[in-house]
């Protein structure tokens, strides 16, 4: 009796499998129902997305699922042309400022500023990183003054937050040229 039942089990489990194979397969792999069950058996891994034929929808599915800080791994082995888009998507979803260290330098700054824009922190600014101190300044100097466009009622008070003197002048210096503009 046992017997019969794990051979039933088993038997049912590779039919299963089997209906799942040939639905997707049908669907050109994540067709209109197909998405629906990728959405509940694949949940946000982009790594899944690799057994979609269609370029187009594989690479909808990486950009659709690509949203949690520990998807950086899958941003580092993309090409170079996609690595910030992906890196940005993360930061911006997670509102993670940490991930935006991972894009190239001259996107850096679009990154932070936009996740200071999102948290509402100023100080988010100053993790622009680059080997020069002088284009450092500069980055952080255009990240606040992005921030004092997009963010309502910002003052020139909120650059008292800023960590060192010499950053809480540059932002006063951002500032002083939007709210003044």
């Amino acid at each position: 009796m046992e017997i019969k039942k794990n051979k039933l089990l088993m038997a049912l489990i590779i039919i299963g499998l089997l209906l799942i194979l040939i639905f997707l397969s049908a669907n050109n792999v994540f067709g209109f129902f197909g998405r629906a069950f990728a959405r509940v058996i694949l949940p946000d891994n982009p790594h899944f997305c690799k057994i979609i034929i269609n370029e187009e929808k594989r690479e909808a599915c990486y950009w659709s699922t690509v949203s949690k800080p520990s998807h950086i791994t899958f941003c580092a082995v993309q090409p170079d042309a996609l690595k910030d888009g992906c890196y940005q998507k993360i930061a911006y979803s997670s509102q993670d400022e940490s991930v935006c260290a991972e894009i190239s330098i001259n996107n850096q700054i679009d990154c932070f500023a936009e996740v200071a824009i999102m948290k509402r922190d100023l100080r988010i600014c100053e993790g622009l990183n680059s080997l020069e101190e002088k284009l450092r300044k500069y980055y952080v100097k255009e990240c606040y003054a992005y921030f004092y466009i997009r963010v309502p009622g910002s003052t020139i008070a909120m650059c008292e937050k800023s960590s060192t003197e010499e950053l809480k002048q540059y932002c006063r210096d951002a500032a002083s040229e939007i709210i003044n503009a």
